[in-house]
């Protein structure tokens, strides 16, 4: 920090060269005020790095930027489309190398602190229904309170200064908007209209989805480092949004012959995805697996490249590949289903049987009776 009081000497003196071409230099990104560093904690006490840095790309892409009208004058504008940034778990954690669980556990501890808002909404994105998607925005009175906290205080205080006349211009306040040429949101397009709803969306059921009973999966780390706020809290904290039980998505099915590790690193790479584009991806796995093909390194980092593509452009994944591995699950869950349709019938039949023989004694005594009759009748006519 450049000090209040400077030296004549020291306002004279030429700026070292590393200083002169380090301000020549044009900077864009994120920006983390020092004092932020002091306000967002963990509960030791220390500054909690990973909400600090997903804090700092939030307020990022909600920084207006510049761009140039058709007459060449200056228009600000947002950096994402719709009217609130939508993002997911897992690009904080490609970006900045979090593991999972500290992206879900400093968002929980943002959201819980009052420095962001969170939404989940049903949306249709390159004709696929995606539900509960997460869309963020910060809370501007909370982020002033910790990056100018006396400026805050001023405004919030009963005798404060009264505000300035109608018609005077606002103080300038905070940086200036992010020059032309910064990167738009990373995700796609949204259909304009959506709509925040809560009713479950009921779809129709794909060859690479089971049947089976829902289920989460399991949750994993996927770089498996440890989480920088374990000393400030000894239990996981509950999921960003628990969803009801009607609400889960069906089990995936994972490729066979995995270890604990391969297993829990795709697991945490699909969980963020569309459960019928997750199964494809896996399908396509355990094809190439049966097939043959050599994998260099496991398949976890095989789906790690796949899924990577997948992000970059939705439309250039082929899931053919795995087409006969979800109509092998399909045959074997029909045949499944006729055996337990055959077994209930056979425990049907079997109970019914098993009521009869206290009604069949007497039949039979009366049996033995009529032909004993009968025999005799034919003895005393000669017969």
């Amino acid at each position: 920090e450049i000090s209040a009081f400077a030296s004549a000497e020291a306002l004279d003196a030429p700026l070292p060269a590393p200083v002169a071409e380090i301000g020549m230099i044009h900077f864009t990104g994120n920006i983390i005020p020092h004092q932020w560093y002091q306000h967002i904690t963990l509960g030791s006490g220390k500054p909690d790095l990973p909400a600090i840095t997903i804090l700092a790309e939030i307020v990022y892409r909600y920084r207006p930027r510049q761009t140039l009208d058709k007459r060449g004058k200056p228009v600000p504008c947002k950096h994402f489309d719709g009217d609130m940034f939508q993002c997911t778990a897992a690009y904080f954690e490609a970006k900045f190398g979090l593991t999972k669980d500290q992206t879900r556990k400093a968002l929980k501890r943002l959201e819980d602190a009052g420095y962001i808002r969170r939404e989940y909404r049903d949306i249709v994105q390159q004709g696929i229904l995606r539900n509960c998607v997460m869309f963020i925005e910060p809370v501007p009175r909370m982020i002033q309170a910790i990056t100018h906290p006396v400026v805050a205080t001023a405004a919030t205080s009963p005798r404060a200064v009264p505000p300035a006349p109608a018609g005077d211009p606002p103080a300038p306040a905070g940086d200036p908007p992010s020059p032309v040429g910064d990167p738009p949101s990373p995700v796609g397009d949204l259909f304009k209209g959506i709509k925040i709803t809560t009713e479950i969306k009921t779809t129709t059921p794909n060859p690479s989805i089971t049947s089976e009973c829902p289920a989460e999966p399991e949750s994993a780390g996927g770089s498996g480092h440890q989480d920088e706020g374990s000393n400030a809290e000894d239990h996981p904290a509950p999921d960003e949004r628990e969803p009801a039980p009607a609400e889960r998505r069906p089990t995936l099915v994972y490729p066979v012959k995995l270890t604990q590790r391969e297993r829990e690193d795709i697991v945490a790479q699909v969980h963020p995805l569309p459960t019928e584009i997750a199964q494809q991806i896996l399908d396509v796995i355990q094809a190439r697996i049966q097939g043959g093909a050599s994998i260099r390194t496991n398949p976890a980092a095989v789906l790690r490249g796949i899924v990577r593509k997948y992000h970059a452009d939705p439309d250039s994944f082929d899931p053919s590949s795995g087409f006969h591995i979800a109509d092998q699950r399909r045959q074997r869950a029909e045949a499944e289903a006729r055996l337990r349709r055959a077994a209930e019938v056979q425990r049907i039949e079997s109970a019914k049987r098993a009521v009869a023989p206290p009604l069949c004694a007497p039949r039979q005594r009366l049996e033995g009776h009529r032909r004993f009759v009968e025999t005799a009748m034919r003895t005393l006519r000669g017969g």
